[in-house]
């Protein structure tokens, strides 16, 4: 089954557009290189994010000065494809607002990163590589390198994990984590901005949560600040340039195999909720027929068939004191139709049918609803066995008086008219 196939059997749109030509043609101009040669689409991604190796990140130079009280930078990350990490790429970026490198000359960290000065501001931007990408771990790297600036910095960063993290690094001087960096989530990139932290002095280094993505009435109502605003979106468009370092031919192949493998994860989803649905309904089946064995309720052969009643009993009618007794003559469940098809309906109509019923005598008592409704679900029947069967066993069970009106209910059901004579 192709992907095209598996998209239509679940009903999902899947065709082949240019990303998805350009996709398998650049994959498979790079099977013929030496460096990617045998590898499929997966196997080819990693190949190009490479191993976890971190880059040689120098030192920041120690400041004197006091962090600022409002940022003076914004940082972030994006992951393209997060849903599947082996097609997963990402990239950081850093807006600094009013920054020139005339005035601040750029850090050696700073400048073997992609780098631009606008009339606004500085630009600085880079993609991540390694197996591991997660957003916490591109806007730790955004943070990590906002660091390596000279003088002061008040980062302000949209994720609330890193704006976490780094405020229990900066509040004490001699802070331990919980658990050892190594043994941490991107524990690799923690102990680096650890180490720079306390390298640039952590009296110079402040963090602020803001707002991601904010829009315009935010702004308006005041729940968000329009510098902040401007800021964290100016920095979003320039992560979105990091993840583009990874260059457009395995951008293109990651999107188009991230497309397949949601179709593919999809079917095998549609596939184990049929498979349960199957199963589900395979014992609700098996455990009717066990019912209807032990109460003997339904014929095993075929000497066994049901017959057809053939008496009707009325209220003028008197039988023998030597007459055991007359069945009742009762719709058919052979008969196909909705009540013929309902399994309630069938369990009542094999005991009804199983009964010797006539009309007491004066000075008698007879036989009352509850004595009728005790003997039923004495020989095995039950009110709706397909859909009690579905309940929680912990779930509480009808109460007497709401189980005796559903079966007053249903016997007349099966006998039609002739039940109201009785």
């Amino acid at each position: 089954m192709c992907v095209g196939d598996a998209a239509i059997a679940i009903g999902m749109r899947f065709f082949a557009d240019t990303t998805y030509n350009n996709a398998s043609e650049t994959l498979h101009a790079y099977s013929k290189s030496p460096l990617f040669e045998g590898l499929n689409a997966r196997q080819t991604i990693h190949r190009h994010k490479g191993p976890f190796q971190l880059s040689s990140f120098a030192l920041p130079n120690w400041c004197h000065e006091q962090s600022p009280s409002e940022p003076n930078c914004y940082t972030d990350g994006t992951v393209k494809h997060p849903r599947f990490a082996d097609y997963g790429l990402s990239g950081a970026g850093i807006w600094w607002p009013k920054r020139t490198i005339g005035a601040k000359e750029l850090h050696t960290n700073e400048a073997e990163c992609r780098h631009l000065e606008t009339s606004g501001g500085l630009k600085v931007w880079g993609a991540l590589f390694g197996p591991f990408v997660s957003s916490t771990r591109a806007e730790l790297a955004g943070a990590l390198l906002a660091l390596s600036a000279d003088g002061p910095v008040h980062i302000a960063s949209d994720s609330a994990n890193v704006v976490r993290q780094v405020k229990a690094i900066l509040a004490d001087t001699n802070y331990k984590p919980s658990k050892p960096w190594e043994l941490t989530t991107d524990g690799d990139l923690w102990a680096i901005f650890h180490q720079h932290a306390l390298a640039k002095g952590l009296h110079s280094i402040d963090i602020t949560k803001v707002k991601g993505h904010a829009t315009d009435k935010q702004v308006v109502d005041g729940k968000v600040r329009q510098v902040d605003k401007e800021g964290n979106d100016m920095s979003d468009v320039i992560a979105d340039l990091g993840v583009g370092l990874h260059t457009e031919p395995i951008l293109n192949i990651a999107c188009v195999y991230t497309r397949r493998n949601i179709v593919f994860a999809n079917l095998v989803t549609q596939i184990h909720i049929h498979n349960i649905a199957v199963l589900r309904n395979d014992k609700v089946l098996r455990d009717t027929e066990a019912r209807f064995r032990n109460g003997i309720l339904i014929p095993r052969n075929e000497k066994d068939k049901l017959k057809p009643a053939t008496f009707s009993i009325s209220s003028q009618c008197y039988a023998h004191p030597s007459i055991e007794g007359r069945k009742l003559a009762i719709r058919s469940p052979r008969i196909v139709s909705r009540l013929g098809r309902h399994e309630s309906y069938k369990q009542m109509w094999a005991f009804l049918n199983m009964l010797r019923l006539k009309p007491r005598a004066i000075d008698e008592q007879g036989t009352s609803w509850l004595e009728l409704f005790a003997f039923y679900e004495g020989v095995g029947g039950t009110l709706d066995p397909g859909q009690r069967s579905n309940l929680n066993k912990a779930a509480i069970k009808d109460s007497l008086r709401k189980c005796l009106a559903i079966f007053k209910k249903t016997v007349p059901t099966c006998c039609g008219y002739r039940f109201a004579t009785l």
